[in-house]
């Protein structure tokens, strides 16, 4: 196994690509930036909006983050019907 996959570094360093670089999916990467910074905006909400300590805000959402990167991940990740 070891060596497959040193095969493969050698073969993609040959082809000028970054062998280090594992293929990334762009749609995951854009819809967590996009949670993270709705949660951000949520805990500045509650910070502004809400008397809750510090420990309960930032609590909160973590839940809210986690639940929808778990909800995006479902929604997205549905299979498709083949045609």
């Amino acid at each position: 196994m070891l060596d497959e996959s040193r095969e493969n570094f050698r073969k993609a360093y040959a082809a000028g690509r970054n062998a280090y670089r594992r293929g990334t999916n762009d749609r995951a990467v854009s819809i967590t930036a996009v949670i993270t910074l709705l949660g951000v905006l949520f805990f500045e909400l509650l910070a502004h909006y809400t008397t809750w300590p510090f420990v309960n805000r930032i609590g909160l959402t973590v839940v809210a983050i986690v639940l929808a990167k778990s909800v995006a991940g479902r929604f997205f990740n549905q299979l498709r019907p083949k045609s």
